[in-house]
């Protein structure tokens, strides 16, 4: 099953999806970058959360600033959430029969699901005062696999957050 939200907070979502203490992750991959964007910017494997939570607020690693100000407003959209979760049969399986190929097959999943996520990504851009949608095929993706739902019981899955942000040619 796929959930989509929108990421509200940088802090909070810096602190929620990067926290051990309320997960007991199993498997491999428990948390990685996916994307093109994520390698354009030299970014693999563990998310380190200071530079997600600044993704998220915006700001890239170089210190270049996404922000976007209107009428001295931030009006700048950390992210979005893609989650996918297991079946909870799958879920009891993998966990309490202790199959990781099953939490391997759902990381396998979910990674060519998000490369054909990212195989649509656009942006808007404006042309002479019009605005029109460009196909960019990048995305800056960071992975959280957990294993256990808020109310501590068996669900694998896992949080695809997709940074605001898409490169465009050279912008």
């Amino acid at each position: 099953m796929l959930s989509f939200s929108q990421v509200k907070s940088a802090g909070s979502a810096g602190n929620y999806y990067t926290e051990k203490d309320n997960y007991y992750v199993i498997g491999s991959m428990e948390e990685r970058w996916q994307g093109k964007g994520a390698e354009a910017l030299g970014l693999e494997g563990k998310v380190d959360k200071q530079i997600f939570t600044e993704l998220l607020q915006g700001k890239l690693p170089d210190g270049s600033d996404l922000t976007r100000i209107q009428d001295g407003v931030n009006k700048h959209r950390p992210g979005y959430d893609l989650t996918f979760s297991a079946p909870k049969s799958v879920s009891m399986l993998a966990m309490l029969g202790g199959d990781k190929r099953l939490i391997d097959a759902h990381n396998r999943a979910v990674t060519v699901a998000l490369n054909q996520v990212e195989s649509l990504a656009s942006t808007r851009v404006q042309k002479d005062g019009v605005s029109e949608t460009v196909l960019t095929g990048n995305l800056i993706i960071a992975r959280f696999n957990h294993d256990t739902s808020r109310a501590q019981d068996p669900q694998i899955h896992t949080h695809s957050v997709v940074i605001n942000a898409t490169q465009n040619g050279d912008k």
